[in-house]
């Protein structure tokens, strides 16, 4: 029996040991935020539509505000390189993505909560197309910071903690958000759900930048886009030309076209 116990105590000091330590912790509450917009643009959404009386071919369209999620690479490694003015400077390129997407994210997500469905829906199609993009674009950024702010033995930690925290944010923005809608409304409860993005932003805040040099995850991440961008290639004339000028960015820090060759990266 002593030795169950003994074993036993050991085995919950080490789980407190992992799943306590702070970077750990950090990463859960950036999971929240990134799982929070998800259910606001799709089963939240759905639901407040139909109720205003939305056609289901339209509820029906409005799935297609998911598609930043799907193309979100085409733009990963340019959120992984270039910094942001001023806010790269303050708090380092990770941090300074993190505060511009969340802060992005709350006046989308308060936006939709101001639109009216019933007559005007495509207004609310739009900030949930704009909500879906910024969300989509700090789930790129917590995905980088996650792995340089870990150290390789926390990995798997880290990644049970964020899928944790991603499904806290689902349910928080969907069962939490339908109960409040009966008290409060559909605009108060998107406010309020505009409201808690800010535990990102406080948890950014309170975090340090990875001290991981630029090239080291962006030359993976290139690589990575080098071998999904021929996906784009086949959608004809336009899909041909934005991959050019995603390659070429990517390679040479400039967009093609730009005046007197101004460098995009620093």
């Amino acid at each position: 029996m002593r030795w169950r116990s003994s074993n036993s105590g050991k085995g919950l000091s080490e789980f407190f040991r992992i799943y306590g330590h702070p970077r750990i912790v950090t990463i859960m509450f950036l999971g929240f935020s990134s799982g929070l917009p998800l259910a606001l643009t799709f089963g939240t959404l759905s639901l407040w539509l139909s109720e205003s009386g939305v056609s289901k071919t339209s509820i029906g369209l409005f799935a297609l505000t998911g598609i930043p999620y799907t193309f979100k690479f085409l733009w990963a490694p340019l959120v992984d390189r270039l910094p942001v003015p001023g806010l790269t400077r303050v708090f380092g390129r990770r941090r300074g993505w993190a505060l511009l997407t969340q802060f992005f994210l709350m006046l989308s997500i308060a936006a939709m909560g101001f639109t009216h469905p019933a007559s005007v829906p495509w207004w609310t199609g739009v900030f949930a197309l704009t909500t879906a993009f910024w969300s989509a674009t700090q789930d790129i950024v917590i995905d980088a910071y996650r792995v340089e702010i870990l150290d390789e033995e926390q990995y798997g930690a880290g990644a049970a903690v964020v899928v944790l925290g991603y499904r806290l944010g689902m349910l928080t923005s969907g069962a939490l958000a339908l109960y409040m809608t009966t008290w409060f409304g559909w605009t108060a409860t998107y406010l309020i759900m505009a409201g808690l993005v800010s535990v990102g932003t406080a948890t950014i805040l309170l975090s340090p930048e990875p001290g991981v040099p630029v090239g080291s995850t962006a030359n993976t991440t290139e690589r990575q886009m080098q071998t999904r961008i021929a996906t784009i290639q086949g959608l004809g004339a336009t899909g041909r030309k934005l991959s050019v000028v995603v390659r070429s960015a990517l390679q040479t820090g400039r967009f093609p076209g730009r005046r007197h060759g101004q460098p995009v990266l620093q």
